[in-house]
């Protein structure tokens, strides 16, 4: 089975394992049922890419600019995550 989930500009995806229509059409439910919440309460079905995780992570650091590292430490550390 697939959705299309707009959020995430993605298809989720993911097999029934099984050949039986009946048992099919209910875990098609339970599935679809359980993206439908993780939607509502703004969950994201998947984890977040590389480069979100590295934006988050400089944001943290830059925070820390004077009190734990200095401006160029700084630079260094955004030079080399951003090749």
């Amino acid at each position: 089975m697939r959705m299309w989930l707009p959020n995430e500009h993605k298809y989720a995806r993911f097999s029934l394992k099984t050949r039986s229509k009946s048992t099919a059409i209910d875990k098609d439910k339970s599935h679809y049922c359980a993206l439908k919440v993780m939607e509502k309460q703004g969950k994201s079905y998947f984890s977040i890419t590389t480069k979100i995780g590295v934006e988050m992570f400089l944001e943290y650091r830059k925070k820390e600019i004077g009190t734990h590292i200095v401006a160029g430490r700084y630079t260094t550390i955004s030079n080399h995550l951003n090749r």
